[in-house]
């Protein structure tokens, strides 16, 4: 455990625990494979449960940060690109609440990209 309660994902640091932290996200992702991918997490994102859209929106946003996700080509520097432009933005309008909350975060990051993307 960490000191802020969450369990540290590779506690010993050693090859064993790396191997299993390895596997562990093999099986997650032939998991969301199984449900339907990417594709139905972003479908989850107008889903009707506020609680529901909030978790697909952490869970894409990290796999966009680990460079897991790659719809349409978006890669983990795209996202970082994104997200930095996406921080300028809440910086000039003084909006804390779009870095704050995953599924407004996402919202602005993917319309970034999206228009980037149109350019």
């Amino acid at each position: 455990m960490t000191a802020d309660g969450l369990r540290d994902p590779n506690p010993g640091g050693d090859a064993s625990s790396e191997a299993a932290a390895g596997a562990e996200a093999v099986a997650a992702a032939a998991a969301l494979e199984a449900v339907g991918g990417e594709t139905w997490l972003r479908t989850l994102l107008e889903h009707t449960d506020p609680h529901v859209a909030y978790i697909a929106a952490l869970l894409l946003l990290t796999r966009l940060s680990h460079g897991a996700a790659s719809p349409q080509s978006r890669t983990r520097e795209h996202y970082h690109q994104a997200l930095r432009a996406l921080v300028g933005q809440a910086q000039s309008q003084a909006d804390e609440g779009l870095l704050q909350n995953p599924f407004f975060t996402l919202q602005g990051v993917l319309h970034i990209v999206d228009n980037n993307v149109e350019s």
